[in-house]
């Protein structure tokens, strides 16, 4: 039985949830510090997670989702280890789709490896969410911060030429939650009042815009400003949740300019923006843990998102 292995990061959204299914641009960074890595017919039957068996039921979804992705090879046994929390926010079905597709070379010609990856990898994530909007595979795939347009698929690589003084932390809100749902969720509140909901959309298209000129101009204070706003915006949208709340909260107390929800809401990890003096001053007092928690009992991981790397 061949055997093949394929690894994928995880990715958070800076901005423009929701407003990117319906119009306007997401903009999205990859978070290297946690990862997927999944081993095809490792010489035992079944899937197993983190040295877990789980259910024939789970391994027969699974199969149906690598089906969507293209392999038709024989499936036995799948392994994945991942250190990336599932129903959070942060991409682990879209890493595991990209996973499948690198591990069956389906990335075409290298000038093209990033888009076809995440093409490969968004029949996939059909299977999860219906009809996703392409951000998660696509920044997974390029591993590459991006501005990202649903309607065209079309993307290109952040100017990060300007912000080697900013600093992402992202921390649970302890509360899981289901992208499907909160997708259907936002569709039932367009139903309920299509004026609200087109106005809420098109704010939330125009702060993403803003938040990309201050991005890439540098401009700390402000970006951090539009996160808040669209942390607002999308708590009116009903995807904030009192957990979410109480984590944003506790982001402001470590000194964040901004925060705001990442993913679909309702649930999983939320962003914070530091200036890199004042990451330096919560490591040091052990406000925050490193990477994927360590130091103190907060269960921050610090990003470096602002690195560019992979295909994009």
């Amino acid at each position: 039985m061949e055997q093949r292995q394929g690894r994928s990061c995880a990715k958070f959204i800076l901005g423009g949830e929701h407003g990117v299914v319906y119009r306007g641009r997401a903009i999205a960074l990859p978070v290297r510090e946690l990862g997927l890595t999944l081993r095809e017919n490792p010489g035992f039957a079944g899937l197993r997670f983190n040295g877990d068996p789980l259910s024939t039921e789970a391994f027969e979804r699974i199969r149906d989702v690598r089906g969507l992705i293209g392999p038709t090879s024989p499936l036995e046994g799948l392994e994945v280890q991942s250190s990336i929390p599932v129903a959070s926010g942060l991409g682990s079905s879209a890493a595991l789709c990209v996973a499948f597709a690198r591990a069956h070379g389906l990335g075409g010609d290298q000038g093209e490896r990033g888009r076809a990856v995440a093409e490969a990898a968004l029949r996939g994530e059909t299977f999860f969410h219906g009809k996703p909007s392409g951000v998660d595979p696509y920044t997974i795939a390029t591993e590459c911060p991006l501005v990202f347009e649903a309607g065209r698929r079309d993307y290109r690589a952040l100017d990060l030429s300007k912000t080697s003084g900013f600093a992402f932390a992202l921390l649970p809100s302890g509360k899981p939650h289901s992208t499907k749902d909160v997708i259907e969720a936002v569709q039932a509140f367009r139903g309920r009042s299509e004026s609200t909901f087109d106005s809420l959309i098109d704010e939330i298209a125009g702060n993403t815009e803003s938040m990309l000129e201050d991005f890439e101009s540098g401009r700390l204070a402000e970006l951090g400003k539009r996160m808040n706003r669209a942390q607002s915006l999308l708590a009116k949208l009903g995807v904030s949740c009192p957990e979410i709340e109480a984590a944003c909260e506790r982001l402001f107390e470590l000194g964040a300019v901004g925060v705001k929800l990442t993913g679909s809401g309702c649930g999983g990890y939320v962003v914070g923006l530091f200036s890199t003096d004042r990451k330096r001053s919560v490591q040091t007092s052990g406000g925050g843990g490193e990477r994927r928690g360590g130091e103190g009992n907060l269960p921050l991981v610090w990003t470096e998102s602002l690195q560019r790397s992979g295909n994009p």
